[in-house]
């Protein structure tokens, strides 16, 4: 079933010409994309509607016992809060809200649509650079002051969006074994030699054919050049910030697993004095202190909380 939101995204996505291996490419993944099962066009629908059928939306997620263990255990990982007696899928659907549900539905089940070509192990990849970069997201948010922190972490869990759809079409590519390890959300110049396009074009297509606000569209399209964001540059800009850092400290997407390497802290340093404008050098060397704090602090907790995630996902494809 295709969303009725689609013809505006089918609009952007040039169909295949004669010899034209982008678009078909394009079009190739714009299809998959959209050919999610039924029930997450009609939650997506639900959640975008004014007002929102919270009842309506909670018996469709508890009719699909795997979204729903999916839901609360991303809740535990991402909400502090979330533990115990407020452990529950209406408890989850209140704390998050509708557009960050929407999120995180249409994520559990890009997921467990790409788990039929990869191993738990990889997609837990996914969700270990996902969380920390949305768990960061949020830490540079508060320290810059800017007032939508939630929108911030949201936004560092599904930045790699477009990646997921891209491999999803790779896997089952000819010749595109050797880039598979590079095509994971950071080497988009090899994105785009091998296929004319890269995960953040790709990520901007799934935002707009599912409805997603213009504010992560904006971060799915340029989190790898938050200069050229058309919609809220500091909301790119920290989430490319809270991205470079996770993938200097060696959590990166990856397909194949390496050994983790640190980049020097001055290029961290430099990134951050670049992506986030008005914090200069003092305060940027800060908030590196800040965020290492931070990412020392929870990176065991997600380490140890990827488990039920990542092996659920394997077991349930």
């Amino acid at each position: 079933m295709r969303l009725k939101k689609a013809s505006e995204a089918s609009r952007a996505l040039v169909r295949p010409q004669p010899n034209d291996a982008k678009s078909e490419i394009l079009s190739r993944i714009f299809d998959e994309v959209l050919d999610l099962p039924a029930y997450v066009s009609e939650l997506n629908g639900l959640l975008s509607s004014v007002p929102v059928d919270l009842k309506r939306v909670g018996k469709i997620i508890r009719e699909h016992p795997k979204l729903s263990d999916h839901i609360i255990h991303l809740c535990k990982l991402t909400m502090p809060g979330f533990h115990g007696q407020n452990a529950s899928l209406d408890h989850g659907i209140v704390f998050l809200g509708t557009d960050q549900m929407r999120t995180l539905i249409i994520a559990c089940c890009m997921v467990m649509d790409i788990g039929r070509c990869y191993s738990s192990n990889q997609l837990r990849s996914f969700w270990r650079h996902g969380l920390l970069t949305a768990s960061l997201s949020e830490r540079i948010a508060r320290y810059i002051d800017y007032p939508r922190s939630e929108d911030a972490c949201r936004a560092g869990l599904f930045h790699d969006a477009g990646a997921l759809a891209l491999l999803r079409w790779a896997a089952g590519t000819p010749g595109t074994g050797e880039l598979a390890n590079e095509m994971c959300g950071e080497m988009i110049e090899a994105e785009r030699r091998c296929f004319g396009t890269d995960h953040c074009f790709v990520g901007s297509l799934i935002g707009r054919a599912w409805g997603l606000p213009e504010e992560l569209v904006d971060v799915l399209e340029f989190h790898h050049n938050p200069q050229e964001s058309r919609y809220d540059r500091v909301l790119v800009g920290i989430v490319a910030a809270a991205d470079s850092y996770c993938v200097g400290r060696g959590i990166r997407f990856q397909l194949v697993r390496e050994q983790a390497s640190k980049s020097p802290e001055d290029s961290i340093h430099e990134v951050f004095c670049r992506w986030l404008p008005g914090l200069g050098n003092h305060l940027a060397r800060k908030l590196i202190d800040v965020l290492e704090m931070t990412y020392l602090q929870e990176v065991n907790e997600f380490e140890s909380g990827y488990g039920s995630v990542s092996s659920d996902v394997g077991r349930q494809i």
